[in-house]
C-alpha cells in the first residue's frame, strides 16, 4: 500500500528481522521487499483439553483423554441441539465474512444427497445484514432445522462445539494463518480447508484431514465432505494424529522455545565486537 511504502518501508528495512506466522505471510512480505529478513513461527495455542482446574491431576494418555472427551461433548451437544444421535456435525468456527466460504458449506449441504443428515453448526458472529443473508439461505434450499447459529461462543462452549463435532470444514479464500484450524485440529477435529488457508500444507502434508483448490473446476465441496466422514475409524486416527502434532508443534512452550532462539541470535549478532 501507499502507506507502507511512503512511512513502514524504512522501519522495515530497518528491523534485524521481521516475524511471520506463516510461508503464506512471509511470501507477501518479501512480495513487498525481497531484501527484508523474515522468520518463520508459527502462532500458538492453548491446549483445549487442559483441566480449568490447575491442580487437577492430568491423564497422560493422550487418545484415551481425547476419545472420552469427545464421546462425551457430542454427546451433550446433539441433546442441547435436539439433533438424532446418527447424525454427522460439521462445524464452521471464524467470523462471519463472505470470503469465509459459508454460503459453499450451505450449498453443499442441501445440494448432496449422500449429506442429508448431516448438520451444520455456525460459530461466530458478523454483521447483521450478512447472517441474515445466511440464514435466508438455508429457508431457501430447505435446510433450516439443519443449520445452527450458535452465536460468538465462550470458552467453555468453544471447546464443547470442538470437541462434539466430526469434521471442521474452512473453504475460506483467504487466511494468512487460520487460527480456528489449529484449534480444531488440537481438539483431535480434522479439519477440510482450501489452499487460501495458510495452514493447508501441514493439513495436507500430515493427512489430518483434506484441502480442496477453490478454483479447480473438478472441486466439489459436498463429495470431499462426503469422503471424509465416510470412514470413521480413519476420521478418528486423523484426529488422534491432529492432537498429538498440535501438541508437539504449537504448545506455547514450543514456540517460546523457537521465538527465544531467534531473539538470542540477533542479540549475538548485535552485540559490539
Amino acid at each position: 500500500s501507499l502507506f507502507l511504502k511512503a512511512l513502514e518501508h524504512k522501519n522495515l528495512k530497518g528491523a534485524a528481522t521481521i516475524h511471520a506466522t506463516s510461508e503464506l505471510e512471509a511470501e507477501q512480505i518479501l512480495a513487498f521487499d525481497p531484501s527484508l529478513n523474515v522468520e518463520i513461527v508459527p502462532l500458538g495455542i492453548t491446549d483445549v483439553l487442559r483441566p480449568s482446574d490447575p491442580t487437577q491431576t492430568i491423564d497422560t494418555n493422550i487418545d484415551h483423554v481425547l476419545t472420552k472427551s469427545r464421546s462425551q461433548a457430542q454427546i451433550e451437544l446433539k441433546q442441547q441441539l435436539s439433533i438424532d444421535p446418527s447424525c454427522p456435525m460439521l462445524l464452521f468456527l471464524a467470523r462471519l465474512h463472505p470470503k469465509k466460504g459459508l454460503e459453499r458449506i450451505v450449498s453443499a449441504l442441501a445440494d448432496t444427497a449422500s449429506l442429508n443428515t448431516a448438520h451444520l453448526l455456525i460459530a461466530g458472529s458478523g454483521e447483521p445484514q450478512y447472517e441474515r443473508s445466511l440464514h435466508h439461505l438455508c429457508e431457501q434450499l430447505g435446510i433450516a432445522e439443519r443449520v445452527h447459529f450458535l452465536g460468538f461462543l465462550k470458552e467453555g462452549q468453544k471447546r464443547q462445539a470442538l470437541l462434539g463435532s466430526d469434521l471442521y470444514v474452512l473453504p475460506s479464500a483467504s487466511e494468512n494463518f487460520g487460527i480456528s484450524v489449529l484449534e480444531a485440529l488440537n481438539a483431535g477435529l480434522p479439519s477440510l480447508v482450501s489452499t487460501g488457508v495458510a495452514l493447508h500444507d501441514l493439513v495436507a502434508k500430515e493427512s489430518l484431514g483434506g484441502v480442496i483448490d477453490l478454483d479447480a473446476p473438478s472441486t466439489n465441496l459436498g463429495d470431499s465432505i462426503t469422503l471424509l466422514l465416510s470412514s470413521p475409524d480413519d476420521l478418528q486416527a486423523m484426529g488422534m494424529k491432529a492432537r498429538r502434532y498440535t501438541q508437539e508443534h504449537y504448545s506455547w512452550t514450543s514456540i517460546a522455545t523457537e521465538l527465544k532462539t531467534i531473539y538470542a541470535r540477533l542479540i549475538g549478532l548485535n552485540k559490539p565486537s
